[in-house]
């Protein structure tokens, strides 16, 4: 069985995070401009917000599907020390997967969002997904890096007896010890 790896769910809970507070960032400040309309003949078509309770339903279809595209990418089993260009096109290219197989399923369940919302909503969680990625990113490399600097040089003890029990020892007492020149 594999082990469960903490960091595939900080980033997992994250872009959940990001984008369901970008959906509803978006759609307050869509209501800001909710005066704007335009009269035809027959109606008059509002440029506001989508409407609140359709708010949660295409948050969480958006949410999930472009979790299951970057599960299904491996956008969550990169090794984040050794990320790349590559693997940031990856990402954005399975968050842009995610949103049209989201705006499909909302068109087939007849509720589907304004296009101006969820092209909207793509480019400021894809970009907060990103952002947070490289962050992460840079976060692991300093801190990996910090652990570094405090030992000299990595030693691999081959051998499991009382001999390498006693070389391990004296290492470690070696750094204990005032007199000893190498600390």
């Amino acid at each position: 069985m594999k082990k469960f790896n903490y960091r595939k769910l900080i980033l997992m809970l994250a872009d959940i995070f990001i984008i369901a507070v970008s959906g509803i960032i978006l759609n307050y400040f869509l209501e800001l401009f909710n005066t704007m309309k335009v009269v035809t003949f027959d109606k008059v078509i509002y440029y506001g917000p989508d409407a609140s309770r359709g708010l949660l339903y295409y948050l969480i279809i958006t949410v999930i599907c472009c979790v299951f595209m970057m599960m299904l990418t491996g956008s969550y089993s990169r090794a984040w020390r050794y990320i790349n260009v590559k693997d940031y096109l990856v990402t954005g290219a399975s968050m842009l997967a995610g949103f049209v197989l989201a705006y499909l399923i909302l068109w087939l369940l007849k509720m589907p969002p304004r296009l101006v919302f969820i092209v909207a909503l793509f480019v400021i969680a894809t970009a907060g997904v990103l952002l947070f990625r490289l962050l992460f990113k840079r976060a692991f490399l300093t801190i990996a890096s910090l652990d570094d600097s405090k030992r000299s040089e990595r030693t691999l003890i081959v051998g499991a007896g009382n001999a390498g029990r006693m070389i391990l020892t004296e290492i470690l007492n070696a750094h204990k010890d005032a007199n000893n020149p190498s600390v």
